[in-house]
């Protein structure tokens, strides 16, 4: 009876197979993984994926395994805030909407570096707030929702993700690109010669394409005003800080193709418009210096001026 080759042998195969995969996963540095990860691509264009070297960070980061998984399920939380912090979401955004890549994309509000600047002293707040406030106070404005409690798993595991975004940047470090998130004074366009109904127009060409001519987005553009959008309590409903998000990332087929005066005529036109009221707004800047840009502030106007002039000049929303 001839003698059975190895190739022959029951198992060479599976082990084969065992050997090229274990190659695999040691060569990819695969990333922690908790039970809800998946850093596969998402439906939002905006949420294609984490830069191609957090694979390997998140493998250093496996050296603490209960760390790790914390940053995974918070980077979870990042790119799809509705689906893993339902009960503190009020409309359709994600922290990604908004600070594209997972808040590592420069010019795009940015968060590389962030965290080590708390405790951080919040001119709209008029004190010191820590990363964790200031984290709670982005689900209740620009997620038009709840705050997560102090000690919930959902804000410390956000915590934990942007707080290794500044992984290798040192406190001291300038951030040079947290400057790029508002169109500096020099720049701007004083409130009473913006024109929203230029900003209309501008949207029609430039934005209904994927946001929709209501502003109601199109299945992953998010909205931008209505009842699924940031309510006028956030940080962009107010116009320059607004202007300096659509300077540098918008279109997002052609970004920074718009001019800084058609950024901040497109601001205009979408601060104008109606969106969740916060209701901590009188709260707000105790000290009583509300910024200009803040249209959305009874106690600064009795009337959103925007929209005074927009409702002179043709309506509120395109149709």
């Amino acid at each position: 009876m001839p003698a059975t080759r190895f190739y022959q042998r029951p198992g060479f195969y599976f082990l084969l197979f065992a050997l090229f995969l274990a190659v695999l996963l040691l060569s990819e540095g695969v990333p922690f993984r908790g039970e809800k990860a998946s850093l596969g691509p998402r439906e939002n264009p905006h949420a294609a994926g984490p830069p191609h070297e957090f694979p390997a960070r998140f493998a250093l980061a496996a050296q603490d395994p209960l760390k790790a998984e914390s940053i995974q399920l918070g980077a979870e939380i990042f790119y799809q805030t509705p689906k893993f912090a339902a009960k503190y979401v009020g409309n359709g955004l994600s922290c990604n909407s908004c600070h594209f890549q997972g808040g590592t994309q420069q010019g795009m509000l940015g968060l590389v570096g962030v965290a080590l600047k708390y405790p951080e002293f919040d001119p709209r707040a008029g004190r010191t707030v820590t990363l964790q406030e200031r984290l709670q106070s982005c689900f209740l404005r620009s997620l038009n929702g709840r705050a997560p409690p102090d000690g919930s798993a959902v804000l410390q595991n956000l915590v934990d993700y942007v707080s290794y975004l500044s992984t290798g940047v040192s406190k001291d470090q300038h951030l040079e690109w947290r400057a790029l998130d508002w169109i500096p004074a020099s720049e701007r366009t004083p409130l009473d010669k913006l024109d929203p109904a230029a900003g209309r127009a501008l949207f029609e060409q430039k934005c209904a394409a994927c946001h929709g001519r209501s502003g109601g987005g199109d299945g992953w553009a998010p909205a931008l005003w209505g009842d699924k959008t940031f309510n006028d309590g956030s940080g962009l409903a107010r116009v320059y800080t607004l202007a300096g998000f659509l300077y540098r990332a918008m279109p997002l087929s052609s970004p920074s193709s718009l001019s800084l005066e058609q950024a901040q005529q497109v601001a205009a036109y979408l601060d104008a418009l109606p969106r969740p009221i916060f209701s901590g707004k009188a709260q707000d800047y105790p000290g009583g210096d509300i910024p200009s840009d803040a249209v959305y502030y009874p106690q600064k106007y009795l009337e959103n001026p925007l929209a005074a002039r927009l409702k002179l000049e043709g309506g509120e929303v395109a149709d």
